[in-house]
């Protein structure tokens, strides 16, 4: 029997997307700020000889000044990071909930079949690239930008959701298996 469920796109569940994308990516938060940081020391370390003036002559400046730009690079690449991560992701959202109400998913054997207000279609469970499973959500990538979210709300209790959590990845990893053995 088919899996279905019906629910409405919630800025949570966009999030969440969000947020699986940047699960594969090795440079994240705060390691991303900390390598920025880091580089621009490096950049600023003094080139004489003296320790407390950094290039010689007129252009002499001083290691508090380089510390103070620093320290004024960081809270602007912070600034940049918060405004990346959190504000864009919300206007993002904000533009496209106009064209995204509610959201149906039939999981079948062979298929996942969707329906939204912008149109309806189907993806084979080979067309997954990969599943992330999150406590209250697993999210299907078909490509790498572009993402289906399962939410636990969707489902009555949560055992259903489990079962078609397992189900999603018996598909997928099935599907995969059957496409690498075909080539």
């Amino acid at each position: 029997m088919p899996h279905k469920i019906k629910y409405t796109l919630t800025f949570a569940d966009f999030q969440k997307i969000m947020k699986a994308k940047q699960a594969d990516k090795k440079l994240t938060g705060w390691k991303r700020i900390l390598l920025r940081t880091v580089l621009l020391f490096l950049l600023l370390l003094p080139i004489s000889n003296k320790f407390e003036t950094i290039l010689a002559g007129p252009l002499a400046i001083s290691l508090g000044l380089v510390v103070t730009l620093l320290l004024l690079a960081l809270v602007l690449v912070i600034g940049f990071e918060l405004f990346l991560n959190h504000v864009v992701p919300r206007l993002v959202f904000m533009r496209q909930k106009s064209e995204i109400k509610t959201v149906e998913l039939v999981f079948d054997k062979d298929k996942l079949n969707w329906t939204a207000p912008g149109g309806a279609g189907y993806l084979n469970w080979s067309s997954f690239k990969r599943a992330i499973d999150q406590p209250d959500a697993v999210v299907l990538f078909f490509n790498s930008m572009q993402a289906f979210i399962v939410p636990r709300r969707a489902f009555t209790s949560d055992e259903a959701f489990e079962d078609t959590r397992h189900f999603i990845s018996a598909q997928i990893k099935t599907a995969n298996e059957d496409h690498q053995t075909s080539n």
